[in-house]
C-alpha cells in the first residue's frame, strides 16, 4: 500500500511521513508553526470582522459562512493592511479556509506576521509596520484601479473606438 498509486496510498504515505518531517528541525519547525498559528489568528480575526460573526473556525470555508466576492475583496484589503503584503483575490479563492490560507502565507516572504521582527522586514508595531501596511493597501487599490480601467477599456473600446473613428471620418469629410 505504501508504494501504491491510489489516492489512499498517497494519503497513507503523507500521514506516515508527517511525523519524521516535523521532528527534522525542531527549532525551525517550532518557529514555522508559531508563524502559521499567528497568521491563522490574524486571518480569523479579519474574517470575523468582515463576515460579522463571533465564531469562525480555522477549517470553515469563507463562502460557506456567508462570504461573497465583495466581502472577499474587503477581507483582502484588511489582510494586506494587517500583513503588509500583496495578497490577491486569487490567493483567497485558492485557500478558502483560514488554516489553508495561513499555511500559504507562512511560505511567502512579502508577508509580515504580527510579532515578526528583528530581521528588518517590518513587523515593528511601534511604527515600521504601518508604513508597509499603508503601501500594501495603496498597491492593492492601484491594482484594482488598473484592473477596472482595463476592463472599462475592453468593454467600451468597441463603442468608443467606433464613435471616435466616426467623428474623425465626419471631420475629414467636412473639410
Amino acid at each position: 500500500a505504501c508504494g501504491g498509486v491510489t489516492g489512499h496510498g498517497a494519503v497513507v504515505r503523507a500521514a506516515s511521513s508527517a511525523a519524521p518531517a516535523a521532528e527534522g528541525s525542531a527549532a525551525s519547525g517550532a518557529a514555522g508553526g508559531d508563524r502559521v498559528r499567528v497568521l491563522e489568528e490574524t486571518v480569523l480575526a479579519v474574517w470575523r470582522r468582515v463576515l460579522g460573526r463571533e465564531r469562525v473556525g480555522s477549517g470553515d470555508n469563507f463562502f460557506d459562512l456567508g462570504g461573497h466576492s465583495l466581502l472577499l475583496v474587503r477581507a483582502q484589503a484588511e489582510l494586506n493592511e494587517a500583513l503588509g503584503g500583496a495578497l490577491t483575490v486569487v490567493d483567497l479563492f485558492a485557500h478558502p479556509n483560514a488554516h489553508s490560507l495561513a499555511g500559504h502565507l507562512a511560505g511567502r516572504r512579502d508577508i509580515t506576521a504580527p510579532g515578526d521582527g528583528g530581521d528588518g522586514t517590518g513587523g515593528d508595531e511601534a511604527g515600521g509596520g504601518s508604513d508597509t501596511a499603508g503601501s500594501a493597501l495603496g498597491a492593492t487599490r492601484e491594482q484594482a484601479r488598473r484592473r477596472l480601467a482595463a476592463r472599462a477599456q475592453r468593454n467600451g473600446k468597441g463603442r468608443k473606438g467606433q464613435q471616435g473613428r466616426q467623428g474623425q471620418e465626419e471631420a475629414s469629410h467636412a473639410e
